[in-house]
C-alpha cells in the first residue's frame, strides 16, 4: 500500500513539472518579443519621416523671408504635376513635402531629349534614375495680390556625393532647356542635388535671392562655377 502511495506522489510530481516547463520557456522569450516589437516600432517611426532636416529647416528660413507654403493653391490650380500627383508628407510644424516620383519628374519625362541632342548636351539617365529619393518644397510669395511668384526646391538624394557632383555637372549646362521658362538655380552638398526652379522667368528675380540666401546657410555647397576645373 504505501508502496502505491509513493508511486502515485511520485506520478504527480513529474506531471506538474511536464505541465509547467512550456509556460516557464514561454515566460522567458516574452522580454525578447516585447523588445523586438519595440525595435520594429522605433524602425516604422523613422522610416515616416522622409523628407531631409536641411530642407525642412530652409522652409522655416523662408518663412522669415516672407515665403510660404500653400498646399490648398498647388492642388486646386495643378501646379507642378509632380508634386500634385506625389506623395505628401508633414513637418511636425505641419509644412508639407512632396515625394516626386522620378518618372513624373522633368527629368524623368524626358521631353527635351530631341532638343538637348541638337544641343550637343547629354544625360548619364542610368545614374538619375538610380536616385534614392525626390522631395520638393512649395514655396509662394505670402502677400502677393494680382501676380503670384512661387518656386520649387527639389533635393534629390544619391548613394555618393560624388554621384551628386556628377549630376550637377551634366544637368547644369542643360537646366534652361529642361527647365524651360525659368533659370534654374542648381547646387550640390554631400550627396545631395538641389534645383530651384519656377513657373515663369519674371520669377526668377525672387527665386535668386532664395538660391543666394540656400547658398549662405549652407556653406559647403559647390555651384556648377566651383567644378569649371574638373569638368572636361
Amino acid at each position: 500500500m504505501f508502496e502505491k502511495l509513493k508511486l502515485s506522489a511520485l506520478f504527480l510530481i513529474v506531471l506538474v513539472s511536464c505541465t509547467k516547463a512550456p509556460a516557464e520557456k514561454t515566460a522567458q522569450k516574452e522580454p525578447n518579443t516585447i523588445s523586438n516589437t519595440s525595435i520594429i516600432q522605433k524602425q516604422s517611426k523613422k522610416e515616416i519621416v522622409p523628407y531631409k532636416k536641411r530642407l525642412e529647416a530652409f522652409a522655416d528660413t523662408l518663412n522669415f523671408m516672407n515665403w510660404v507654403s500653400d498646399h490648398k493653391r498647388l492642388k486646386r490650380l495643378n501646379l507642378y504635376p509632380a508634386l500634385v500627383q506625389g506623395e505628401v508628407a508633414y513637418s511636425s510644424k505641419e509644412i508639407p513635402f512632396y515625394k516626386v516620383n522620378y518618372k513624373q519628374s522633368d527629368i524623368g519625362q524626358g521631353r527635351f531629349f530631341e532638343l538637348l541632342k541638337k544641343e550637343e548636351r547629354t544625360l548619364d539617365l542610368k545614374m538619375f534614375r538610380e536616385v534614392r529619393s525626390i522631395w520638393a518644397y512649395f514655396y509662394k510669395e505670402k502677400d502677393a495680390e494680382y501676380s503670384m511668384p512661387d518656386g520649387v526646391i527639389e533635393q534629390w538624394e544619391f548613394a555618393t556625393s560624388t554621384q551628386a557632383q556628377k549630376a550637377l555637372q551634366q544637368l547644369y549646362p542643360a537646366s534652361k532647356i529642361i527647365y524651360f521658362n525659368t533659370k534654374p538655380y542648381l547646387c550640390q552638398i554631400d550627396n545631395y542635388l538641389y534645383i530651384f526652379h519656377t513657373r515663369a522667368m519674371a520669377y526668377s528675380d525672387p527665386q535668386k535671392k532664395v538660391f543666394t540666401k540656400f547658398i549662405s546657410t549652407y556653406k559647403g555647397a559647390t555651384q556648377y562655377k566651383d567644378l569649371a576645373n574638373k569638368i572636361k
